[in-house]
């Protein structure tokens, strides 16, 4: 993994789903900011990326329980770090966000969650 912002391989979740329930779309901004180079892939696509090394890690934006719980088994399987920065209920059921995969670049990006403070309401 690279130490410069544009070495590192960040995938997001599209800056709608950043914006679906409650609006996050500054801290989309703020990390595509960060990681110039940054991706967006479909979420099985992603976790399948992160699990085999494919990329650095994913953020993984506002969705029920039931589309990251698999993800956590293989990333942890895989033995890399895998992060709830969100949990909050919603009209829909209950929702998650994650941020998963190689440690030192999980860290990172949690770090830039939790400056811009908990979810907004």
């Amino acid at each position: 993994m690279s130490a410069r912002p544009e070495g590192v391989r960040l995938v997001l979740s599209a800056r709608l789903i950043f914006t679906r329930h409650v609006d996050e779309g500054r801290l989309f901004e703020g990390l595509t900011r960060v990681s110039p180079t940054h991706r967006i892939y479909r979420a099985a696509y992603a976790h399948t990326a992160v699990v085999t090394g494919a990329v650095d890690a994913m953020v993984d934006m506002h969705n029920e329980i039931w589309d990251l719980a698999p993800a956590q088994v293989l990333i942890e399987g895989a033995r890399a770090c895998y992060e709830v920065v969100r949990d909050f209920a919603a009209a829909g059921g209950h929702i998650l966000s994650a941020v998963f995969g190689r440690p030192a670049v999980v860290d990172r990006v949690v770090t830039l969650f939790r400056k811009r403070g908990p979810t907004p309401r």
